[in-house]
């Protein structure tokens, strides 16, 4: 199946752009087994990264726009990677907010062709859009030759998310997806940011996730009801 988003995200933008990608990226959603809304209280979690995942194309176009197409919305966005505010469409500044993040730390910017997909369901609560976030911002890291360590990937998205987009989250989607590996979960204090993996063996069990057919969208579910809801306890 990974093998099969990879060949698929080339192709489509072999197809879009008439040229092969310069840099191919993946990230990871997520599952979190303890810890619901304890990232932004600074408490624990038990987090796990997921075999679902988003593969990005990218390629420099010698402009200042940024072409990206979002295949499984079947969108398209061009924008000028100089000029970046809130538009009308979410994923579109889920992509700005990480631009102007990287510009905030100096990076360099130019113009540059990005095709994406995942097989990551979109509003399921596997963080489809920390996926988003974090591949996308290691895929301009490789592009641009930017110095990016995991964290400052944490770091970026969570910035973008509290500030251009305005959702008051934690660390715990980000840190999943950058930092997950394959059979293990992991514990996070997400105070003190130290972290240990434990290997997660439940043959013959398994773990379960359940389609409720309920769209999670953190800027209109009240999820930004709950930090200010935290406060005041």
């Amino acid at each position: 199946m990974e093998n099969n988003l990879h060949e698929s995200v080339r192709n489509i933008f072999l197809q879009h752009f008439k040229e092969a990608p310069d840099v191919i990226v993946k990230a990871p959603g997520r599952i979190n087994l303890i810890g619901e809304h304890t990232d932004y209280n600074l408490g624990y979690c038990l987090p796990a990264a997921i075999d679902r995942h988003i593969v990005f194309g990218l390629s420099l176009n010698d402009t200042k726009d940024a072409h990206v197409f979002a295949v499984d919305v079947n969108e398209d966005a061009v924008f000028s990677v100089e000029q970046l505010s809130r538009g009308s469409k979410l994923w579109v500044d889920y992509i700005k907010g990480v631009l102007l993040e990287l510009e905030k730390r100096g990076a360099k910017l130019s113009g540059f062709n990005c095709v994406f997909k995942g097989n990551i369901p979109i509003g399921s609560g596997l963080s489809s859009s920390a996926a988003l976030d974090c591949g996308f911002i290691k895929s301009l890291a490789t592009l641009f030759n930017i110095e990016v360590s995991r964290w400052d990937i944490v770091n970026i998205s969570n910035k973008s998310n509290n500030s251009f987009l305005d959702i008051q989250s934690g660390i715990l989607d980000q840190f999943s997806s950058v930092f997950g590996k394959a059979n293990h979960c992991m514990i996070l204090d997400c105070q003190s940011r130290d972290y240990a993996y434990h290997s997660l063996q439940v043959k013959p069990y398994r773990l379960a996730l359940i389609n409720s057919n309920v769209k999670h969208e953190n800027l209109t579910s009240g999820y930004n009801d709950r930090p200010a809801e935290c406060k005041e306890l």
